[in-house]
């Protein structure tokens, strides 16, 4: 993705997010409204219960706070699930540049120094070889004649 899709994404969400907690505000608000009555009944049975949770509770807008909460923790979690994407996606075009910018720099380096490191080592496999064909067509050995030896 390049950067401009990433912004359309980023902003879309954004709004998208913003839209969900207008809603979620509006209708919440709407189902509870407050009621100072009920609070100042529970308050005057249950003194040593009445604090700001309970009456938070009481009033309906600790879900708001738990929706709310709710939806923050979602755009955070998005936010880092993109942004762990983006890091990806960037850091594998660093790796990938590189790479090819080192390869195409070192290429002559390479060229030069590889026939002088498999010369030897060609010969040498060379000769292993000759004595093997050598082995098999002038003698036999133990190992041919192994079943000459079982009982």
């Amino acid at each position: 993705m390049d950067k401009l899709q990433t912004r359309i994404l980023f902003t879309l969400l954004a709004i998208i997010i913003f839209l969900l907690g207008f809603l979620t505000f509006t209708y919440a608000s709407e189902y509870f409204q407050y009621d100072v009555t009920k609070v100042d009944k529970y308050c005057e049975k249950n003194i040593s219960h009445c604090d700001s949770i309970a009456i938070a509770y009481q009033l309906g807008r600790l879900d708001l706070v738990s929706v709310c909460l709710a939806l923050v923790g979602v755009a955070i979690a998005m936010g880092a699930v993109f942004g762990f994407l983006s890091i990806r996606e960037k850091s594998e075009y660093i790796a990938k540049s590189i790479a090819e910018k080192y390869i195409k720099e070192h290429l002559v380096e390479f060229e030069k120094k590889l026939p002088k490191l498999l010369e030897p080592k060609i010969s040498m496999l060379f000769d292993e070889y000759k004595a093997i064909k050598e082995n098999e067509n002038g003698s036999s050995s133990d190992e041919d004649e192994w079943a000459n030896n079982v009982e």
